[in-house]
């Protein structure tokens, strides 16, 4: 494929996708082990009348540099009570030089990623510590499929809380030479700055991938995202985990 046709979309500094395969799939990857942090709530008083599950399971993401700054902003969801799904390019693949600290929505508290695994298709599930998240929803992966009507909740541009945008799925292949078998699917919703790692479902609620490229197609841009493959270990291991039961740890 030529490196031309891709760009990365919307992460705030970063563009490039860390290329080197986790030495076990099947594994996570131990980032910390140090649990911290109050039981604080994790987002602002917001009324969540009239959300959807989905809707209330999206959280704004800030990834931390050492100084405590803000250096990137994406969407992840929460996929169980210490588990959020993202886009790998948001973190610039975190088992290199990467954030192992972010903020979620407008907490003080910052929170640490203790473990990722990764499926290599810009999706990552991350393990972290402090309080639990009040609304999940559960990791059901769909196929794409054309013509498919899509939703995600994203918080493009920073804007808070999420905003719901919908639309069709419009190819179910790479329009170059992507290997077909990786589900790769093109759909036109809107995407900003900030929504990168957005959940994207299908009309029966399953999560098919997550906001992820910027395609452009004859002169036309569409987003483009991989379908998930995360095995059933590994979701079942994010939807268990807590940070005070050591024996809900990755082994």
């Amino acid at each position: 494929m030529s490196m031309g046709v891709f760009k990365k979309a919307f992460s705030a500094t970063f563009a490039v996708i860390a290329a080197a395969a986790l030495s076990l799939t099947l594994c996570y990857t131990i980032i910390s082990k140090v649990v911290s942090g109050p039981d604080l709530e994790n987002r602002p008083t917001v009324s969540v009348t009239g959300m959807s599950r989905e809707q209330r399971a999206s959280h704004m993401i800030s990834y931390l540099d050492e100084d405590g700054k803000e250096k990137a902003l994406c969407t992840a969801t929460a996929i169980g009570p210490h588990a959020l799904l993202t886009a790998s390019h948001c973190n610039d693949g975190i088992r290199s030089k990467a954030s192992t600290a972010i903020k979620i929505d407008y907490s003080a508290h910052h929170y640490s990623i203790l473990a990722v695994t990764s499926d290599d298709r810009d999706h990552d599930i991350y393990l972290i510590d402090g309080p639990a998240f009040r609304y999940t929803v559960p990791l059901v992966q769909g196929v794409p499929k054309p013509d498919d009507s899509v939703r995600f909740y994203g918080f493009g541009e920073g804007v808070y809380p999420s905003t719901e945008r919908d639309g069709k799925i419009f190819a179910d292949e790479d329009p170059s030479d992507v290997d077909h078998a990786v589900q790769f699917f093109l759909f036109k919703i809107p995407v900003y700055h900030g929504d990168s790692g957005s959940a994207i479902y299908n009309q029966q609620g399953q999560v098919i991938g997550v906001v992820s490229y910027l395609v452009v197609w004859y002169g036309s841009e569409k987003m483009g995202a991989y379908a998930l493959n995360f095995s059933p270990d590994r979701i079942e291991t994010a939807q268990k985990f807590d940070p005070r039961d050591r024996t809900t740890y990755p082994q």
